[in-house]
């Protein structure tokens, strides 16, 4: 998928998109609608990426009486019950300060 944007008086019609040409591999122009199927639909405004991969970003607060890793354990669980696999859970900021406080601690008994 490719969003373009257009000057305003060129957003009235989907039509409009036919005035569109390209540089072909010989450098000829040809119309946009020769190499592609022009359709109208709904669709974000951006793309969220981190790095390469598309990414969704989710930011809470903390409830009074819960803390950071009460909230990190519970993202995790929903996490690991409800995205597909191939999903990955990453975070930044402040949760991700915490995990790495964290990963070196061991417990002892």
């Amino acid at each position: 998928m490719v969003i373009l944007e257009l000057k305003p008086e060129f957003r009235t019609d989907p039509d409009q998109l036919s005035l569109l040409y390209i540089s072909s591999s010989n450098g000829k122009l040809v119309p946009l609608s020769a190499v592609a199927d022009i359709s109208t639909d709904i669709g974000p405004l951006s793309i969220n990426h981190t790095g390469q991969a598309i990414s969704v970003t989710l930011s809470f607060n903390l409830l009074t009486g819960y803390s950071l890793g009460q909230a990190v354990t519970e993202l995790n669980n929903l996490a690991a019950n409800i995205l597909p696999a191939g999903i990955t859970l990453n975070y930044q900021g402040t949760a991700q300060a915490f995990q790495s406080s964290m990963a070196g601690l061991e417990y002892c008994l």
